[in-house]
This record gives C-alpha cells, sequence and structure tokens, in this order.
C-alpha cells in the first residue's frame, strides 16, 4: 500500500498508455504537412490564438482555420485507421 500510487494517472498501466499513445501521435504526425505541424505546434504547444497564428505566418485567420482543421482530421483519420489495424481493435 506505501508504495501503490496515490492517483490512478500515476499507475504504471496509465504510464504506459500515455507513452503508446504519444508514439501513436508522432507516427500520425508525419502524415502532416510542414504547415499543418507548425500550426498545431504554435496553437497547442505555444499556445497562441488563431489571429495570433495568422498574424506571425502572414495568413488570413479564416485560412489558419481551414489548416487546424485538416491537420485534425488527418491525425484522426490516421489514428482510427491504426486502432482498427492493431489485433483485437476496432469492430
Amino acid at each position: 500500500i506505501e508504495t501503490a500510487p496515490a492517483n490512478s494517472e500515476d499507475s504504471p498501466l496509465a504510464q504506459c498508455l500515455r507513452s503508446e499513445m504519444k508514439q501513436h501521435l508522432v507516427q500520425a504526425m508525419s502524415v502532416l504537412c510542414k504547415r499543418e505541424k507548425q500550426v498545431l505546434s504554435l496553437y497547442y504547444f505555444e499556445q497562441l490564438t488563431m489571429q495570433e497564428i495568422a498574424s506571425r505566418l502572414a495568413l488570413k485567420n479564416s485560412r489558419i482555420s481551414q489548416i487546424h482543421s485538416a491537420a485534425l482530421a488527418k491525425l484522426r483519420t490516421h489514428l482510427e485507421s491504426r486502432e482498427g489495424s492493431q489485433p483485437g481493435g476496432g469492430a
């Protein structure tokens, strides 16, 4: 009991699942073009707004939104197709 994690997020299973998800995400990122990676990085890691990204990249806010949406759709498609190809994954 003394060595059990206080939080279920710290359990070995949770850590393993997080690590596996990170690996899948890195692989999925390989399907994105340079601009899509850049927009996601600025939005999620540097936490810039769409307007700030648009200003930095000299694009319109609507274009940044389109790039962001396309990147997320590509990631979702890649991750879902990978999930379905895993043993025991999918329906």
